[in-house]
C-alpha cells in the first residue's frame, strides 16, 4: 500500500467520524483560529477540490497572503451543509491532488493534522486505525514541511516517540506519543501534557510562540 492509500483511508477514517458528530459538535471550536469543525471539513474540501488557476486568483486577491487566501476560499465552500460537505468529501476521497513540489506526504500529513484539530476539542480518539504515523514525523522534521506545514524551524531538541521507533533531532531530549508530537510539530497544544524529558520546557516554548 503506498502513501495515497494511506491518504483515501484516513480521509474514510475521518468521514466515518463527522458522521456521528451532533449539531453541536459540528458548531464546536476547532483548534484551527477562528474555524469550527465544520469549517475544517470545508477546508478539507476545499484544499482538493479548487483549481489552481481559482486559487492563484485568490492569492492575487489576498495580496499574495496564503492565510487570507486559504480562509476567503473556505468560507465560500462552508456556506454548504455538514450532509453536502460529508458527501463532496467522500466523492474526492480517492484524491491525489498534492501542492506544488510536495507528493503524497503532504495530503496524509494535512488529513491528520486536521483529525486532530477537529478530534481533540471533541475529547475524541483521532481515527488513526492502522496507519503508520512514521513518515508524517519525519517529513515534519525535515526541511521540507517549512513549506506550509511547520511554521518555524524546530528548537534544537531530539524528539523521541514512545509508541514506535523514531526519533529526530539533536538537544535535550523530549519524549511523547507520536500523535503529540505532529500535533506540536504542527504548532497545535492539546497533547503537551503527555511530553516527558528534559526537553519539554524548550519544545513548548517553541510551540507557544507559533500559531495554527
Amino acid at each position: 500500500m503506498d502513501l495515497f492509500d494511506d491518504v483515501t483511508a484516513q480521509r474514510r477514517r475521518l468521514i466515518d467520524l463527522l458522521s456521528t458528530l451532533t449539531e453541536e459538535q459540528w458548531s464546536t471550536p476547532s483548534l484551527c483560529s477562528a474555524w469550527t469543525i465544520h469549517d475544517v471539513l470545508a477546508h478539507l474540501v476545499m484544499a482538493i477540490s479548487t483549481p489552481l488557476p481559482t486559487f492563484a486568483m485568490a492569492m492575487v486577491r489576498s495580496k499574495g497572503k496564503f492565510d487570507v487566501a486559504n480562509r476567503k476560499l473556505t468560507a465560500k465552500v462552508a456556506a454548504s451543509s455538514h450532509e453536502a460537505l460529508l458527501a463532496r468529501y467522500a466523492e474526492l476521497a480517492e484524491s491525489r491532488f498534492t501542492p506544488p513540489g510536495l507528493g503524497a506526504i503532504a495530503p496524509l500529513t494535512d488529513v491528520v493534522g486536521h483529525s486532530i484539530d477537529i478530534c481533540a476539542p471533541l475529547r475524541l480518539d483521532p481515527p488513526f486505525g492502522d496507519l503508520d504515523l512514521r513518515p508524517i514525523l519525519v517529513f515534519l522534521a525535515s526541511d521540507k514541511a517549512l513549506k506550509g506545514f511547520v511554521t518555524s524551524p524546530l528548537p534544537n531538541v531530539q524528539m523521541v516517540a514512545t509508541d514506535l521507533d523514531w526519533q529526530a533531532g539533536r538537544g535535550p531530549e523530549v519524549r511523547a506519543p507520536a500523535r503529540a508530537l505532529i500535533a506540536s510539530m504542527l504548532s497545535r497544544r492539546p497533547y503537551i501534557h503527555e511530553f516527558e524529558g528534559p526537553g519539554t520546557e524548550v519544545f513548548e516554548a517553541w510551540v507557544a510562540q507559533t500559531k495554527a
